[in-house]
């Protein structure tokens, strides 16, 4: 292909002394062209920085320099109830604060319900809590975020549910030991098979001291021992456990009418027998339990405990009132 410049390397009919619209720096003057105020670029030279432009930097958008910053924001939402706004402007939001001292402080107070059948009136308040704290701080960062425009620090949030993890398992773990006579009996044979008169002395309806419960403990267990090893010797055959003979326990309720108040359980010594049976049509075996005698009772009676509630009503506890083994 030809080249169409001359000699002098000039392109035909323009004028090498010509002023050029394109400057030195690469900026074009689009005012000369009757286009109006404006500036670009050529081949990125001069000009706003890009990747200001993606991110808001200075030139690009209104100046945000003075905007509040949204982690900080949600620290402080974080750290009481209306904070966060009220760092944003929002004066009235300080009642929050005060909502969520007398939140609190209503569930100190449920504390006290925490052993009994109402229990569960805790779990109501904390997970309110839980929902009303989290709903603020989120509404304050967000507020804070679009003021300006940009959102860090949201990874803070992660605080709150680990929280109600921490306070949530505790709760179950505690919560409800005394709400009904199972849990009641669960625990004193957990006291008793680990030897923990103290744990087992607030189970009673009448109040028993730790170190008479451990000398009790000490009188039931030699019983059963004796009565455990004389079968053992009698029946070699039915495998009893005579260095642990309570493993051979079983506390098995008796049936009590509903609403009552009360429920009663008889000990029992069992063993795992191996039963013929036929599967398929084939002979087979299965394990079951065989009661081999009853050593012993066991009852638990329903109580008040503390005033009535306003949801709830009268909140109860399940406590033993009497444990009898031997003839």
């Amino acid at each position: 292909m030809d080249d169409p410049t001359d000699a002098t390397g000039a392109w035909p009919g323009i004028d090498a002394d010509a002023p050029s619209i394109v400057p030195s720096d690469g900026t074009i003057d689009l005012d000369g062209l009757g286009v109006g105020p404006a500036h670009a670029t050529i081949d990125g030279a001069g000009g706003p920085d890009p990747d200001e432009a993606r991110s808001g930097g200075p030139g690009w958008g209104p100046d945000k320099s003075g905007a509040p910053d949204p982690a900080a924001i949600l620290r402080l939402a974080m750290l009481g109830w209306g904070l966060g706004h009220v760092a944003l402007g929002m004066r009235r939001a300080g009642l929050l604060l005060a909502l969520e001292a007398l939140w609190l402080a209503a569930l100190v107070a449920a504390l006290a319900v925490l052993a009994t059948d109402a229990w569960l009136l805790i779990f109501g308040l904390f997970v309110g809590f839980i929902l009303v704290w989290t709903g603020q701080a989120v509404d304050a960062h967000r507020r804070a975020s679009r003021r300006a425009g940009r959102d860090p620090g949201a990874m803070q949030l992660i605080v709150i549910p680990a929280v109600a993890m921490l306070v949530l398992t505790g709760y179950w773990v505690l919560g409800g030991a005394t709400a009904g006579p199972e849990a009641t009996l669960q625990r004193y044979v957990s006291a008793w098979e680990t030897n923990q008169p103290e744990r087992a002395a607030v189970l009673f309806a009448t109040p028993h001291d730790p170190s008479g419960v451990a000398d009790q403990w000490a009188l039931d267990t030699a019983a059963i021992a004796a009565h455990v090893n004389e079968l053992a010797e009698q029946h070699d055959e039915w495998d009893l456990d005579t260095l642990r003979p309570y493993r051979d326990l079983r506390f098995a309720p008796v049936a009590r009418r509903p609403g009552s108040g009360r429920a009663d359980y008889v000990v029992q010594v069992v063993r795992q027998a191996q039963v013929a049976t036929t599967f398929l049509g084939l002979p087979a075996t299965r394990s079951e339990t065989q009661v081999i005698d009853v050593v012993g009772s066991l009852s638990i009676v329903e109580r008040a405990s503390g005033a009535a509630l306003p949801l709830t009503g009268q909140p109860n506890v399940w406590l033993i009132e009497d444990v009898h083994i031997g003839s």
